[in-house]
Order: structure tokens, then C-alpha cells, then sequence
């Protein structure tokens, strides 16, 4: 997902500070040029929950957008579709209402302390692990 408005002020560089602080490790840690840090939200039947950053490898798609749109990397966002207590969910699990629900949130977007994120872009390896 991407945030629409990517020249805004950034509240995922303040939230990855203080939960640095918080876990203990150092405010900025190395991040190898070919990675990025992104924000990871859990999107369950019930609620959606921002777990924290994760480092994740960049693909061409990000790379596009950073390099010749001049997105920032802090407006993107791995949102991962999950059961409330974050294992996988599988089609078997999930009623009408909850599927027409998860898929009205993903196509129209997801707003997070302001911001509104919407669906850019996902990979098989993604697929796989319920995420985009």
C-alpha cells in the first residue's frame, strides 16, 4: 500500500523512534541500500493493529516509485490480512461478511493517523503470506 499524499510529514519516522526507544535498541540502526523499513499493520475481521517495522527487501515496484515518482519510503506500508491473534486465515475460515468487509478496507484503502494508504501493488511471495 501507498500513501497518496507522499510529500506530507512522515508519523512512521516518529513511531519507529520511539518504539526504538522503547524495545531498547538504538534510534537508527544500518539498513543495507538494497532493504527498507516499513511499517507492518495487521488487518483482522475485528480491528487493524500497526505491529511495528520490519525490515523487508525493496522490489522493482518501490524502486519505481521512489526513484522517478520521488515517493518517499516512509509512505508505503505492508498490510497483512490475519486472524486476531495475527496466524494466518484461510478462505474456510472466513464468512460472507467477513470477506466483503477485508475487501471493502483493502480497495478502499486504509487511513493511519491521518494518512490514507491505498493498494499499490503485491507479489506471489506476498500471496503466500497473506500480505500486499
Amino acid at each position: 500500500m501507498v500513501e497518496m499524499h507522499g510529500k506530507t510529514k512522515h508519523p512512521c519516522l516518529l513511531f519507529r523512534r520511539l518504539s526504538s526507544f522503547k524495545s531498547g535498541l538504538p534510534p537508527e540502526r544500518q539498513i543495507p541500500e538494497y532493504c527498507f523499513s516499513v511499517p507492518r499493520l495487521h488487518l483482522t475481521p475485528l480491528r487493524q493493529l500497526l505491529v511495528g517495522f520490519e525490515v523487508s527487501v525493496s522490489n522493482r515496484v518501490i524502486r519505481r516509485f521512489v526513484q522517478e515518482e520521488q515517493i518517499c519510503r516512509e509512505s508505503f506500508l505492508r498490510l497483512q490480512v490475519c486472524d486476531e491473534d495475527g496466524r494466518k486465515m484461510f478462505h474456510s475460515d472466513l464468512s460472507d461478511a467477513v470477506v466483503t468487509k477485508l475487501k471493502c478496507t483493502i480497495l478502499s484503502g486504509v487511513i493511519l493517523n491521518g494518512r490514507r494508504y491505498v493498494f499499490l501493488a503485491y507479489s506471489s511471495s506476498q500471496l503466500k503470506e497473506t500480505s500486499l
